[in-house]
This record gives structure tokens, C-alpha cells and sequence, in this order.
């Protein structure tokens, strides 16, 4: 699943959620296509790979203590986002 980041917020968490794709999957789906398509656009200027990836292990983490809502998945990515731009 190489294009995850076209997905919306919601079909995405639902993928992680039953693990058909990993937090990890998603997070370095979208940092390929950002490094792909960012240099034409320079859209984002604060570019944190290591702190998306390091997002990806907490969520990790939160499932296998069996702890993770979709609620706070999404809300997740939503802050990823405002620190990734």
C-alpha cells in the first residue's frame, strides 16, 4: 500500500485500526510523497521526518497495550500535521 497518503483521515485510521496497515506504513507513504512533490511546491518549510516516525512508535505502542482509540488516532494525526507544515 505504497499510496496511503491519498487516503482521507478517516479511511486511513479505520486501516490502522484493524491493521490492515501500520502507523508507520501511513507516516512514511506521506513523507515519500511529500520529499517527491515538495521541492516543486515548497509548501513545507518545517520538515521532521524523525518526529512523524517517532509518532508512528507511540501508536505502536498504544496498540499493543490495546489502548488506542480512533478518536485519539485521528486527533494524532491532526497534530502530526500542524508540526509537519
Amino acid at each position: 500500500m505504497s499510496e496511503l497518503w491519498r487516503l482521507s483521515a478517516t479511511e486511513l485510521a479505520q486501516l490502522v485500526r484493524t491493521r490492515k496497515a501500520s502507523a508507520r506504513e501511513a507516516a512514511d507513504s506521506a513523507l515519500q510523497r511529500l520529499e517527491t512533490v515538495n521541492p516543486k511546491i515548497n509548501a513545507v518549510v518545517d520538515h521532521r521526518p524523525e518526529q512523524v516516525r517517532a509518532a508512528t512508535a507511540r501508536v505502536r505502542e498504544d496498540f499493543s497495550r490495546n489502548s488506542l482509540m480512533a478518536s485519539s488516532l485521528l486527533a494524532g494525526s491532526r497534530t502530526q500535521r500542524i508540526d509537519a507544515t
